[in-house]
């Protein structure tokens, strides 16, 4: 017999991915008041990213960098407006997402790329928030935090793994 695998579309993926994570850091951010306190950003960061390499400076530039930002105004929720002035957030979902050595050569290094790019863009700490295939969500970043599960150094810089947004966040 025959097993036939569904191709599945990547972008679509990729886009109910951040979906999730909006929802999960809405709630959480909210103490479970809003479901969609942040989306997803305008082009899912796209617009911001050619305003950038056309070197056209702004606050759209900024608010809509990465993939998610607030969508609800600044004022009525203290912890989330305090997270998105903190933070810029790239997310991604894939298939296999190397975290052992060589981490130069693989899925995550184009992950990190991305996200020290994001940094260096708005002048805010990236967070990288990825899920391998039938794993768990797993957040990375430059901010040491005690909670970390694992951390590792790429372009001698030290990065921290830790396990999921909530335990991140809290």
């Amino acid at each position: 017999m025959l097993s036939v695998m569904a191709k599945v579309n990547g972008k679509a993926k990729g886009s109910a991915f951040e979906r999730e994570v909006c929802k999960v850091i809405s709630s959480i951010l909210t103490d479970k008041q809003e479901d969609i306190a942040c989306w997803r950003t305008a082009g899912s960061g796209g617009m911001a990213t050619t305003r950038t390499k056309k070197k056209i400076k702004s606050a759209f530039t900024v608010i809509q960098s990465g993939d998610i930002t607030q969508v609800l105004p600044q004022g009525v929720y203290p912890k989330l407006d305090s997270f998105f002035d903190k933070y810029a957030i790239e997310c991604k979902s894939y298939n296999t997402i190397d975290f052992y050595p060589p981490i130069e050569t693989g899925t995550l290094a184009k992950f990190l790329d991305i996200t020290l790019k994001l940094e260096k863009d708005t002048k805010k700490i990236g967070l990288l928030i990825v899920k391998q295939n039938r794993k768990r969500i797993l957040v990375v970043t430059k901010e040491n935090k005690t909670n970390h599960i694992m951390n590792f150094k790429y372009n001698n810089i030290n990065f921290y793994v830790y396990d999921g947004i909530k335990t991140f966040i809290n």
